[in-house]
C-alpha cells in the first residue's frame, strides 16, 4: 500500500509540476520544491524563484536569474550539425517578447511605463564557412533588437498622464512588431545576396514580402505616435 501511494505521488509530480534542469518548480506558488542549488548566493530564500517576479526576471536553470527589464538578447550556438530539412545551416529567431505595462506614480492619474522582455536566436552550421554566415544572421537580429530598445526608451521616461502612458503601451508594442519584421527582412536580404532566389526558400521573394509588412507596421507606428502626442 505504501509503495502504491509513493508511486501515485511521483506520477502527480510529473503531471502537475514543471521539471526544470535543476529541480521541480511549482508555478502556482512560484517556488522551487527543493533547495536552491547555489544556496544563499542568490538570496536568503532558498526556495524562491526569479526574485518572486517572473514577469521581470527569468531563471531557466534554477542557478541564476536574468533581469527581463534590461531586455536581454541571446544568440545561442547549437553547434555543428549534419544538413537537414534542405538546409546546411540556419539562424532562426526563437523568442521576441516585449511586454510593456503602466505602473501608478505617486501623483494622481499619472503612470510610469515599464517594459520587460527578451529575444533569443539560435544558430547551427554544417561547416566553418557556413558558421560565419549564420553568425552574421545573429548579428542582424541583435542589431535590430538593440535598435528597438533605443527607440522605445524615450517612452519609458518620467511620470506621464495615465491616458498617454496607456497609449505608449500600444506604441511600444507596434515599434517592437516593426523591428521584428525588419529583422526578418534584413536576414532575407542577406540570404538573397548570398544565395539568390533559389528553391525551395526563395529568400529574395521573402524579402519583398517582408518589406510590404514592414511598411504596414511602420504606418501603424506613425499613427500611434500621432495619437499619443495628442493624448
Amino acid at each position: 500500500m505504501k509503495t502504491r501511494t509513493v508511486l501515485i505521488l511521483v506520477i502527480l509530480l510529473g503531471v502537475f509540476l514543471r521539471q526544470e534542469a535543476q529541480a521541480y518548480y511549482n508555478p502556482s506558488t512560484g517556488r522551487w520544491l527543493s533547495r536552491d542549488p547555489i544556496g544563499e548566493k542568490a538570496s536568503a530564500n532558498l526556495f524562491g524563484f526569479a526574485r518572486g517576479s517572473p514577469i521581470s526576471f527569468l531563471d531557466r536553470l534554477g542557478l541564476a536569474d536574468v533581469d527581463y527589464t534590461t531586455l536581454p538578447f541571446e544568440g545561442i550556438d547549437d553547434g555543428l550539425q549534419k544538413p537537414h530539412d534542405n538546409m546546411a545551416g540556419a539562424a532562426p529567431l526563437k523568442i521576441w517578447i516585449v511586454n510593456p505595462w503602466a505602473e501608478d506614480c505617486s501623483c494622481k492619474d499619472r503612470a510610469h511605463v515599464n517594459v520587460a522582455g527578451r529575444a533569443e536566436a539560435h544558430y547551427w552550421w554544417s561547416d566553418k564557412d557556413l558558421k560565419t554566415h549564420e553568425e552574421h544572421h545573429i548579428e542582424i537580429w541583435k542589431k535590430e533588437w538593440d535598435s528597438m530598445k533605443s527607440e522605445i526608451e524615450p517612452y519609458t521616461i518620467g511620470c506621464l498622464r495615465r491616458k498617454r502612458a496607456e497609449c505608449y503601451l500600444d506604441l511600444i508594442r507596434a515599434i517592437s512588431a516593426f523591428h521584428e519584421i525588419k529583422g526578418y527582412k534584413l536576414n532575407a536580404d542577406f540570404d538573397c545576396k548570398a544565395y539568390g532566389n533559389v528553391e525551395p526558400f526563395k529568400r529574395c521573394d521573402a524579402a519583398k514580402e517582408y518589406e510590404k509588412q514592414m511598411k504596414e507596421k511602420e504606418q501603424k507606428v506613425r499613427e500611434l505616435q500621432d495619437k499619443c502626442g495628442k493624448s
